[in-house]
C-alpha cells in the first residue's frame, strides 16, 4: 500500500501496490488525543468558553496552550487560568482590555 499526500492537504488517497484505489480516507489534525499536549484556541472570544477551543473543553492545569495568530481570547474579570505554559501568537487580554 503507498500513501501520498500534499501539504496543506487534508484527504489523501490509499493505493495498492497495482495503483488501484483502495479507498479513501481523511487526515485530521486532532490536539485532543491522548499524548498530545497543545490545546489550541479555534476562533477569538473569552477563555472559559468551551467552544473558543479545538477540544471543545477549556485548558486546565498542566495543559499547553496555543493563541492562534489572529485570534483574541479575553480572561474577564475575576477568572484565573492556570496552566502549564502558553504560547501567544494572536492577542490575550485580561481584564477585558488590558
Amino acid at each position: 500500500m503507498i500513501l501520498t499526500f500534499r501539504p496543506n492537504e487534508i484527504e489523501a488517497k490509499f493505493l495498492t501496490s497495482t495503483g488501484m484505489i483502495n479507498d479513501n480516507f481523511k487526515i485530521v489534525k486532532n490536539s485532543c488525543v491522548a499524548g498530545v499536549t497543545v490545546e489550541e484556541s479555534i476562533i477569538s472570544g473569552d477563555w472559559h468558553i468551551t467552544s473558543t477551543w479545538g477540544c471543545g473543553t477549556v485548558p486546565i492545569t498542566d495543559s499547553m496552550v496555543q493563541i492562534n495568530a489572529g485570534h483574541t481570547l479575553t480572561l474577564s474579570t475575576g477568572n484565573t487560568a492556570d496552566i502549564k505554559k502558553i504560547y501567544v501568537f494572536g492577542m490575550l487580554k485580561y481584564f477585558n482590555n488590558r
